[in-house]
């Protein structure tokens, strides 16, 4: 069975008023109709040679804006296009979210392909796209979104025992988690691309089309933590192993480029993690030269050259800033709905303490928001609420942050995983505690 990349990458949607006639609107309401599947003003693109979209099992549809009730619509899988009547304003969000039926897309293609079947990326769960815009009453409005992964499983690298990853289809689910073949280290880190296959770190990056995946392929690149730029298919990888580099690889053109990305003027990279938000645009420890401090930096990267892409430094704000200072270590670092989150704790090895906190980042002005799961203790008096040392983002889900949590209440290793709700920024769920051994072992 020859294996091929994954069919679904982007969907472009066009929300048009209806072009028949002049509609009029009802209470100050506008007429958006969407389009997706096969329709003009709809497209699908891929890896050749496939063009196809998966089979969803249902589409959801939700409004929202200032000054009105958010509505959402529940929209027929087989349906090619839907239409609604929305309250009128600006900054109005269009949110698209479509779980798969894998089963369901494995029989359309295998009837398609029935010689070259693809390889499907059953890591994800749903894509989803979002958009904002102004509807005004009366008037045409058009929009254009494209779908992403929205949601995945849930990766649970088991680091102490196996050294195999395995995969959990939620935080509390009905079969044990799956153990896959893909080999996995303690530092290992992990990504989707846009068409979610697996990008994961052991050193050397190797990309996985699925959790079924016998032979993942490797992109030849050295990293520890990983970032992937959705918008302009490039992964950064941040490599500690060589006295910290950051590395590019544009492996969306046909000819994929490696290089280094140079330290920006002033400053030079500290070790942690990157980032990356939807506008290209780099979040990784630095250190300044002019203070002597360390923080995280807002960078921009110019086009590669020679190998080389040099960098410049929009925003700046040291550790302090953010409460992350020594004896804090920065774990992970993603943005997700606007926001950059940062992961920090304190473990040490066989005895205490035991703790650490999430932080949420203005991606502007690199201002702190706020913060969780923090407690000054030895290791949390309340793990409800409280982290003992969170290490890894190890899942995608809507308005949702999945964390692998690990460390010591005193006498026993906790390896568990702590879902956060970005709604109400509360811990609003803990589950598979104690499946596999996270990253590292504490108890004697």
């Amino acid at each position: 069975m020859v294996k091929h990349s994954m069919i679904v990458v982007l969907v472009a949607i066009a929300l048009v008023a209806t072009a028949c006639a002049p509609f009029v609107s009802t209470s100050g309401e506008g007429a958006i109709q969407i389009y997706f599947g096969t329709p003009t003003g709809a497209r699908a693109l891929s890896d050749p040679p496939f063009s196809e979209l998966p089979v969803f099992s249902a589409i959801t549809i939700k409004v929202s804006g200032p000054g009105m009730d958010p509505v959402e619509f529940t929209v027929d899988a087989t349906q090619t296009s839907f239409s609604a009547m929305v309250p009128g304003g600006s900054n109005r969000t269009v949110e698209l979210y479509a779980p798969v039926d894998w089963d369901a897309t494995y029989d359309r293609l295998f009837a398609l392909y029935p010689t070259n079947m693809p390889a499907l990326p059953t890591l994800v769960k749903a894509y989803g796209a979002t958009t904002t815009l102004n509807v005004v009453p009366g008037q045409s409005v058009t929009a254009v979104l494209r779908l992403e992964v929205a949601e995945t499983k849930i990766l649970l690298p088991d680091a102490y025992y196996s050294s195999y990853l395995h995969v959990a289809d939620g935080l509390h689910p009905v079969a044990a988690p799956m153990t896959t073949g893909l080999y996995s280290y303690s530092n290992s880190d992990y990504e989707f691309d846009r068409y979610g296959r697996l990008l994961y770190s052991t050193g050397t990056v190797h990309r996985a089309q699925n959790e079924n995946d016998s032979a993942p392929g490797s992109l030849v690149l050295s990293g520890d933590s990983l970032a992937f730029d959705s918008a302009s298919n490039i992964l950064y990888a941040w490599y500690d192993g060589d006295g910290t580099s950051l590395n590019g690889y544009d492996y969306g053109s046909e000819s994929p480029v490696q290089y280094q990305v140079n330290d920006p003027s002033g400053y030079v990279f500290g070790i942690g993690s990157v980032a990356v938000d939807t506008r290209g645009y780099l979040y990784v420890p630095l250190y300044q030269n002019s203070s002597g401090s360390t923080g995280i930096g807002k960078i921009s990267v110019g086009a590669p050259s020679g190998g080389y892409a040099d960098t410049q430094v929009l925003a700046y704000q040291p550790l302090a800033a953010f409460g992350l200072e020594d004896p804090l270590e920065i774990r992970d670092m993603t943005v997700k709905d606007g926001r950059l989150y940062v992961l920090a704790g304190e473990n040490v090895g066989y005895g205490v303490p035991h703790h650490g906190k999430l932080v949420e980042i203005d991606l502007s002005s690199l201002q702190k928001l706020r913060e969780l799961g923090w407690t000054s203790a030895d290791y949390p008096t309340n793990p409800a609420t409280q982290f003992y040392g969170p290490q890894r983002f190890i899942a995608l889900a809507p308005r949702k942050l999945i964390i692998a949590d690990e460390g010591s209440n005193g006498s026993t290793d906790v390896d568990r995983v702590v879902e956060v709700d970005l709604s109400d920024w509360q811990i609003r769920d803990i589950g598979l505690d104690g499946e596999v051994t996270f990253f590292n072992s504490y108890a004697c």
